[in-house]
């Protein structure tokens, strides 16, 4: 299950590497995360195999386009000056609280069941994804009008 995971992740690599430049970074970040939220939810609600192995290439592919274009977009917008900070803060948060959050996923997965935590935590995603997504846009039309 899980190398079919990383299949989707290679694919979305894949497909960043030659169509990724025709796309705003920005677009891909919020899709990216949508996707996976998505893929998610839907790995929650999966009640045959092979639906469920497809779910996790579609969550392989989202969380690898996300990665990668919020890497390269924390990368290409801070200042020079800050990089090396920036980076850190970027690296500690997006792989240092992972371990945490691990414990956290699995003490809940133990008490409640796993479906119910992926789905859950899908759910969770895809509020926040599209809350940011929201603001974001409403900020930039203020911008925009002002």
């Amino acid at each position: 299950m899980t190398a079919l995971n990383g299949v989707g992740a290679a694919a979305g690599g894949i497909f960043l590497a030659v169509w990724g430049e025709r796309f705003q970074r920005r677009a891909l970040v919020y899709s990216g995360s949508i996707v996976f939220a998505l893929a998610l939810i839907g790995l929650a609600c999966m009640s045959t195999f092979k639906a469920t192995l497809g779910c996790l290439v579609i969550a392989g592919f989202a969380m690898i386009v996300f990665a990668i274009n919020c890497n390269t977009k924390v990368q290409t917008e801070a200042p020079d000056n800050l990089l090396g900070r920036v980076m850190a803060v970027y690296s500690l948060v997006f792989q240092g609280f992972m371990p945490l959050g691990s414990l956290e996923v699995g003490v809940l997965a133990e008490r409640s069941g796993a479906q119910r935590v992926i789905y859950f935590y899908g759910l969770a995603a895809l509020t926040i994804t599209l809350s940011v997504l929201h603001l974001a846009l409403a900020s930039e039309r203020r911008r925009m009008t002002a």
